[in-house]
């Protein structure tokens, strides 16, 4: 079931960070910030952040993930392009629906044609099926950085596409790092079918680059350490 909602949340919101990854899009509760879209655009990644070899050698628990080949990157890209070309994001439905364009915009604002393997990466771990992704922060208008913290009004809701529905619960938790600005939830959904998946989503944007870190567990253990992932990679930037 998790492998189901992995693949489809990441073609139909076409994000990943993941948003992208495992329902992180839908994580996405609050409205914009007061600023326009357009001025918070992030700046152009530095020339010198080498995104095909940014993740080698990060560790999640003392494991090196396994970062994803230029093929698996491309594959990717396009199945991303592919929910796009298709509107893929405008079969979701969510309910309240005051909270739908809190919950899509954010995948609205990705620009699958802006990814290349020359400024996006991601990795992954059958441990706490962990999913980290950096990328230039221009391919998207603005990210969940960018947003201002819930007032609780769309903290609860539920998303249906592809055939299921997601009940979603989410809550954010103060977010420590050396970034320029992040962003920490904890999502618990219960699918239509009994199916529970928690899951921990930590976001940074530094220097032109934006980094995710996703987990299936919300324990502090686990939780410090998709923390130390992120700082691992925060810290090459």
């Amino acid at each position: 079931m998790l492998g189901r909602m992995i693949r489809a949340f990441s073609a139909a919101l076409a994000a990943v960070s993941l948003m992208a990854v495992a329902g992180c899009g839908a994580s996405e509760d609050v409205p914009p910030a007061a600023e326009s879209h357009d001025s918070a655009v992030a700046s152009e990644a530095p020339k010198d952040v080498d995104y095909r070899t940014l993740l080698d050698g990060i560790t999640y628990k003392g494991q090196p993930v396994a970062v994803r080949t230029p093929e698996q990157i491309e594959e990717f890209i396009q199945m991303s392009r592919d929910a796009e070309a298709g509107n893929a994001v405008d079969n979701v439905k969510v309910e309240p629906a005051e909270c739908a364009e809190s919950v899509t915009d954010p995948a609205r604002a990705n620009h699958a044609e802006r990814m290349s393997v020359d400024n996006y990466a991601m990795a992954d771990l059958d441990v706490d099926s962990f999913t980290l992704i950096a990328e230039a922060a221009d391919i998207a208008d603005y990210r969940k950085t960018d947003l201002e913290k819930s007032d609780g009004s769309c903290d609860k809701y539920t998303v249906t596409m592809h055939g299921y529905t997601q009940h979603i619960t989410d809550k954010e938790i103060p977010f420590e790092g050396d970034a320029n600005k992040g962003r920490a939830i904890i999502s618990h959904s219960v699918f239509d079918d009994g199916t529970e998946v928690t899951l921990y989503s930590v976001a940074a944007e530094k220097n032109g680059a934006f980094i995710d870190v996703v987990i299936k567990d919300d324990s502090q253990e686990s939780i410090d350490a998709a923390n130390a992932t992120l700082d691992q990679v925060l810290a090459r930037l």
